[in-house]
């Protein structure tokens, strides 16, 4: 009979840990266990000091990745032992070092890699110092490095991106992506309002990047051409700030600052984003989408549309893993043969 697999689910924003739960619903017949991730060096020290959107860990986030943890009465392992997994699932931004561990190690995509698809944008200086500063890049990408086993992909599209920017192909699966994957679902559900021009505001100025919201608001207004304004303020902006930028702007505008974003795309007549997942949703759904992505090039890359498959794809892949082979014996000896003359 096989060995039991024991799999270490690692998890870091609670998007992330909503996904490695539907992984683990698939894997019910392996040992599987989740923990939050912890960063080291140069990670740790944005961390601590408020600087980790990149990171996605903050105090706040690791929060509510516990209390999720906690209500669905999920394992938690405590310790940073991950030598003693099979299989250790994670994303390509939370490295986990090669000599750390034993087991076989499964990424998942979890950036839609947005920043290279702004039509007409210059380098800004918080790139232009990643580019100076290459080992600072490192803990700030998403970029995996050789130390994989499979990365599952949310598209061909991104498969072959990957594929472009030096990744192996062969360790490459298009499974799709928990969440971004069944669009459809959105369009059954109670946000009371339809009919409207979404805008969705964009993270960047909170990620180190500068760009001006009144530009954006201005552009929104002119797109939009009357029709109702809806506004949806990300979960990690200064909402304060930004809300009294749009009301000088757009005083009738309504102001929203949480809330699933999926409905309010399903709804909507119009969308207005520089957020790529938010356009997936539109592109998926049919809505006529404005953006000052390419949109080009990200109809390209949606993410696949399989009804919800892609948890169960991606346990595929690591139960289809062979098993690490760390010691190999010697065969023992059979009788006392004489060895053959060789001539």
């Amino acid at each position: 009979m096989e060995k039991q697999r024991r799999i270490l689910l690692i998890c870091s924003s609670i998007e992330q840990t909503v996904q490695m739960h539907e992984i683990a619903k698939q894997l019910d017949d392996c040992d599987c266990w989740f923990t939050l991730y912890r960063h080291q060096e140069l990670s740790g020290w944005f961390t601590q000091h408020g600087l980790a959107h990149k990171l996605a860990t903050t105090s706040k986030l690791q929060e509510r990745c516990i209390n999720y943890l906690h209500e669905h009465q999920l394992p938690i392992d405590p310790t940073d032992k991950v030598d003693s997994y099979d299989i250790i699932i994670s994303t390509p931004d939370l490295a986990i070092r090669k000599a750390s561990r034993q087991g076989r190690l499964v990424l998942i995509q979890n950036a839609m890699l947005d920043h290279d698809l702004v039509e007409n944008s210059r380098e800004n200086p918080a790139d232009r110092l990643l580019n100076r500063i290459p080992f600072l890049a490192r803990w700030l990408s998403s970029a995996a490095d050789d130390s994989y086993d499979k990365l599952c992909l949310a598209s061909d599209g991104y498969r072959d991106l990957y594929v472009r920017c030096g990744v192996d192909r062969s360790r490459v699966e298009v499974t799709g992506i928990p969440q971004f994957d069944n669009y459809a679902s959105f369009l059954k559900n109670s946000f009371p309002r339809r009919d409207y021009a979404l805008v969705v505001t964009s993270e960047e100025r909170e990620a180190f990047h500068f760009e001006s919201h009144r530009h954006f608001v201005l552009d929104a207004l002119r797109i939009a051409r009357g029709w109702p304004l809806l506004f949806r303020i990300p979960d990690s902006e200064k909402h304060q700030r930004t809300i009294e930028e749009i009301r000088q702007l757009a005083p009738q505008a309504r102001i929203l600052t949480s809330g699933d974003i999926g409905p309010m795309v399903a709804n909507c007549g119009m969308l207005i984003t520089q957020c790529l997942s938010v356009a997936f949703i539109g592109m998926a759904l049919g809505k006529d989408v404005h953006s000052y992505i390419n949109l080009a090039v990200a109809y390209g890359l949606l993410p696949l549309q399989n009804g919800g498959q892609s948890a169960a794809n991606i346990a595929r892949v690591c139960r289809d893993l062979p098993p690490v082979i760390s010691d190999f014996k010697p065969v023992a000896q059979i009788g006392n043969r004489l060895p053959i003359p060789m001539h």
